[in-house]
């Protein structure tokens, strides 16, 4: 059973060893053109994976996008 874990509007699903894990892979696949995770959203849309989101914090623009979204004043 995947792990749920949300403050604040963060929601972290684990996907790990679940029977459905190549589906839910599979259906990343076919949202986000890519199939591996971690795909972190913000809002509704994809800004990637983990060094997605690294680049993103490290650009400065990754605060503008939670502020857009209410998770930071």
């Amino acid at each position: 059973m995947a792990q749920e874990f949300v403050t604040y509007g963060f929601n972290c699903q684990n996907i790990t060893g679940r029977d459905d894990m190549n589906e839910i892979q599979d259906y990343l696949n076919k949202m986000t053109g890519e199939r591996t995770v971690p795909r972190v959203f913000v809002g509704k849309e994809c800004v990637g994976g983990g060094s997605d989101v690294k680049a993103l914090d490290k650009s400065g623009k990754l605060e503008g996008m939670l502020k857009s979204i209410g998770l930071l004043q």
